[in-house]
Formats: C-alpha cells, structure tokens, sequence
C-alpha cells in the first residue's frame, strides 16, 4: 500500500544558496524531518575522521537515518548538495522501497556577492566551504582545488523524473508556496 501523505524530498544546490533555509521552511509546514548531511559529516570531523571518511560516513549514515526515520512514518528532507549520481539513485531507490514518491527541488542564487554575503554571515558547519571560492579548512587542497588553483564547484546531479528548481533571490514566501505546490503535484502524479 502506498502512503501518500509521506514524501522523500532531496534539496540539491551549491554550499550557502538557500537549501537548509528552505529546507527547513517546508519541514514546519509538512511535518517533515530533515536530515542535514553537514551535520553528519561535521560530527564525524569533529569525531576525528579524515575528510574523505566524513563524507563516507555522512552518506550513509544519511541515507540510514532516513531509511528509519521512513520506516517511522516521516516524511524525510535530504539537505545536501546532491553533487554525484549515487545521492540520486540510492534517493529514488529508497523512495522505491518505501512505496512513497521521490520529489528533487535545486536551488540556484546567481548574484555572486548576495552568495558571498550569505556564506559569510551564517553559522557555518565545520564540513561546509568558507566562501563560495574558499573550501572548508578540513578539505585537503587536491580534492577541492583544481590544478589551476581555482576551488572546484561540482554540478548538481538530477533525477530522471520532474523536479523544481528554484531562485533563492526570491521572498521566502514565493519560493516555500511554488515549492509544496511541486510536492503537492509530485504527491497527485504518484497516485496515478
């Protein structure tokens, strides 16, 4: 039996657009519960882990709680970055195991210096970048600087089937309305 009113939403975009803020914002309105991979990854840090064991740890502990968080009844928020195809597919696979639907929603904020500004007055995770140009102080060089010494922004990786992207240069407001009427719609779609 499908359980229509649960949900498995992955939030995808670049360190510091938006996606925890939104995150968040449709928790409160769908009694959702977000699991923060920079949490995870930052406890592991934190815990005396390499950079590369974090991230490990990160996914699949990520991936572990939402699977029992799911299995509870909850609807589950991944907030990460989304960056390679393994996210996605152990995403929908997941939502696939759970009879539940599998929504994707990227957020996008173009103006570099709102971007900035963002990145540097927040209360950052030890696992996040520092700037959008300046990786987290844990990264070792070669795996966030490319050989011209420039910081690699990896692209996001997306599902196969409909998902949202959206402008966080917008009202808070706009964007949660436009953002659980795509939950809403990928609800309906899975019903039929």
């Amino acid at each position: 039996m499908t359980k229509y009113n649960q949900f498995l939403l992955q939030m995808a975009g670049t360190s510091g657009v938006g996606k925890s803020t939104l995150a968040q914002q449709i928790a409160s309105q769908t009694d959702a519960v977000v699991v923060d991979m920079d949490v995870i990854k930052s406890a592991a840090l934190e815990a005396g882990t390499t950079w590369d064991m974090s991230g490990r740890v990160g996914y699949r502990a990520s991936h572990a709680i939402a699977d029992s968080l799911l299995k509870q009844g909850f609807s589950v928020i991944f907030d990460s970055p989304c960056r390679f195809d393994f996210i996605v597919d152990s995403g929908t696979e997941l939502a696939a195991k759970h009879k539940i639907p599998y929504a994707f929603i990227e957020c996008v904020l173009a103006d570099k210096n709102e971007h900035r500004r963002r990145m540097l007055n927040r209360k950052r995770q030890r696992s996040q970048r520092l700037a959008p140009d300046q990786a987290p102080t844990d990264a070792p060089t070669d795996a966030m600087v490319d050989e011209t010494g420039n910081v690699i922004l990896h692209e996001t990786k997306y599902p196969k089937g409909p998902w949202l992207q959206v402008d966080t240069s917008k009202p808070m407001e706009q964007i949660l309305e436009k953002s659980l009427a795509y939950l809403e719609s990928i609800k309906m779609n899975d019903k039929l």
